[in-house]
């Protein structure tokens, strides 16, 4: 599972920051987390001070990496689970029947054979 990791430091963070400019890459070289890997990381600017790619074999583990990251870099996180452009370029048939019944909020029951 992908996930892409928004941050935004906090107050202490912010105040850590300004000794310690690299604290949220020593935060991520140091993190270790069973199942998660860090896949590349950036500062940036706008809305979010630091954006992060994650590699995680599931939710919990990525929950655990955010706490984790979040308490040793000072920041607020919000993980977003990615999903490849294409798999949404070209929805399954299972993916078309959600959609097309999202609108009316309906939840059709389908008969066999259809």
């Amino acid at each position: 599972m992908l996930f892409i990791l928004l941050a935004t430091l906090t107050d202490a963070g912010l105040d850590a920051a300004a000794s310690e400019p690299d604290m949220f890459a020593s935060a991520c070289a140091e993190l270790e987390v069973p199942g998660v890997r860090l896949l590349t990381r950036y500062a940036t600017l706008g809305a979010y001070d630091f954006v992060a790619v994650a590699e995680a074999k599931d939710a919990e583990s990525m929950a655990r990496l955010s706490v984790e990251l979040g308490s040793k870099a000072k920041v607020h996180i919000e993980s977003l689970h990615a999903v490849s452009a294409h798999l949404m370029a070209e929805p399954s048939d299972e993916s078309i029947f959600a959609l097309a019944n999202r609108k009316t909020g309906t939840f059709p029951v389908r008969q066999p054979g259809k």
